[in-house]
């Protein structure tokens, strides 16, 4: 079953960009990703999300009334939830509560996959945002803690070498 792009109202596009399926509107250039989908394609080095990113970029998305809520292609009876895709709030989706599906409008891709260049600088920025929100002691706090968990883990290792805890 076709389901509708709800930006368009026109039937979405079943296309396989590497090993996922995922649905793709014509109309817009938007797409939307099934629980998880998105995170095959969202990191910079990932060659399936620049290919996804190009197709998505190719669309104009004039005339579009972006501050309008949407309905999830999959549970039309559920307005899907705006909300920040990236540590530094620069890129928001459109994720349905009902099955975790992620509307993905032209260029957002894009923008989220120059927002999270790798998993380092991932981190860099999840932990700015943190000292923006929370402050630097609760930061330095939660940094020792991790760090006592790290070096807990490697004791266990050496007492325990032949299982793997990963």
């Amino acid at each position: 079953m076709s389901h509708l792009c709800p930006r368009t109202q026109r039937p979405l596009r079943k296309i396989r960009i590497g090993e996922v399926e995922l649905e793709f509107s014509d109309a817009c250039g938007g797409a939307f990703f099934d629980r998880f989908e998105l995170e095959r394609f969202d990191d910079a080095v990932e060659f399936p999300g620049d290919q996804l990113a190009e197709l998505m970029n190719r669309h104009r998305t004039g005339g579009l009334d972006f501050s309008q809520r949407l309905r999830c292609p999959k549970d039309p009876d559920v307005v899907m939830m705006r909300r920040f895709y990236s540590p530094k709030r620069q890129v928001e989706v459109d994720e349905c509560p009902a099955c975790g599906g992620i509307w993905m409008d032209a260029g957002e891709l894009a923008a989220a996959r120059v927002e999270r260049p790798d998993e380092a600088a991932s981190r860099r920025q999840t932990e700015e945002l943190l000292v923006e929100v929370l402050g630097t002691p609760v930061v330095a706090e939660f940094k020792k803690e991790q760090a006592d968990i790290e070096a807990s883990t490697r004791r266990i290792r050496k007492l325990f070498g032949f299982f793997k805890l990963d």
